[in-house]
């Protein structure tokens, strides 16, 4: 059986997946189906003509963690959709596969926005209703401790899932506001910690610089020599990760990222940082972190709930948590 991570499956195994599935659910599927000029849908699904809709699957190989991606994969759901319901008439359901796990929140909005969203949790749960399952576990890896697994593997993934489950329900039940500052920075610290720590140093609380001017809530030391951190190390000069945890009821905006701004430094903790928060950052925070980037070559990212959430998740699942700041960076630099 394949080891549980996006990475071992393409798209085309699993389309043929969903192809092997809705089709034993009695479906005629079409992979690859023409919606419009130069449309083309991975998966259509037709329905029955007794009350069942057709269905157009969009499939992501890389599972789409941030919100940026998330629209974007709406948005040209919704194109399909149009273009195929003015073609036949038929309005389909809209559905998103991704081989990766994506978070209660992530799923939510998807439900929000009108789209099914089938990860690997539930991509298995209905393979198995018709016989599929152990088909969907050989493409995607186990979403469940089974009795036929190592128990001493169980047991260290059982307790990995409680640790995860029970950081995120902390984090969830601070209320915003300075009045829960303190909580709120050491759950973060926690939760930090648990998802990077090793490869990462444990993070370091509230490091004031020499001259006592500048106190850093969070930094993490990155010796990494190898994969994902070794490279924002090369390419961001993050020999330190620096991080803020801003327990703020709204947005965080511009002072809060010319803060984080001071704190990095070429000949000091480097010039990576992370402000984490509550909902995100505004308009003006991110004309700045652009700002930043393009001047100083300072790459400052912004965190929120969903986020920690999203990545407390994969690590329960055996992804990479590393994979949500990979996206948020390249969204980032792209969007310039």
């Amino acid at each position: 059986m394949r080891p549980p991570g996006h990475q071992l499956i393409t798209e085309s195994e699993l389309i043929d997946l969903l192809a092997e599935i809705f089709d034993a659910e009695g479906l005629d599927v079409e992979s690859d189906h023409t919606v419009g000029p130069r449309i083309r849908v991975d998966l259509l699904g037709r329905g029955d003509g007794r009350g069942r809709p057709d269905i157009l699957f969009e499939v992501k190989n890389i599972p789409p963690q941030t919100r940026t991606r998330l629209a974007d994969a709406v948005e040209q759901l919704r194109h399909y959709g149009k273009e195929y319901a003015e073609r036949t008439g038929r309005r389909p359901v809209l559905a998103l596969a991704t081989p990766g796990t994506l978070s209660a929140a992530a799923l939510d909005y998807l439900k929000q926005q009108g789209v099914e969203g089938y990860d690997r949790q539930r991509l298995v749960e209905r393979a198995a209703q018709v016989g599929l399952r152990d088909r969907a576990m050989d493409l995607l890896g186990p979403v469940d401790v089974y009795p036929d697994e190592d128990k001493d593997e169980n047991t260290r993934r059982g307790v990995l899932r409680h640790v995860e489950q029970e950081l995120a329900a902390r984090l969830r039940n601070i209320l915003p506001g300075r009045a829960h500052w303190n909580p709120y920075q050491r759950v973060c610290l926690e939760i930090l910690d648990h998802l990077f720590s090793p490869p990462l140093n444990q993070g370091k609380w509230e490091r004031p610089n020499a001259s006592r001017i500048n106190r850093r809530d969070i930094i993490m030391p990155n010796y990494s020599t190898e994969g994902f951190w070794y490279h924002l190390r090369q390419a961001y000069q993050a020999d330190h990760i620096v991080v803020e945890a801003k327990n703020y009821a709204g947005n965080v905006g511009k002072d809060q990222v010319v803060q984080m701004a001071n704190y990095l430094s070429r000949h000091g903790t480097g010039l990576f940082g992370i402000i984490v928060t509550r909902t995100g950052g505004d308009k003006s925070a991110l004309a700045i972190r652009r700002e930043q980037w393009i001047l100083y070559n300072k790459l400052i990212l912004v965190l929120n709930d969903d986020d920690l959430v999203q990545m407390l998740t994969d690590l329960s699942q055996g992804d990479s948590p590393e994979l949500l700041i990979q996206q948020k960076i390249e969204d980032f630099r792209l969007d310039i």
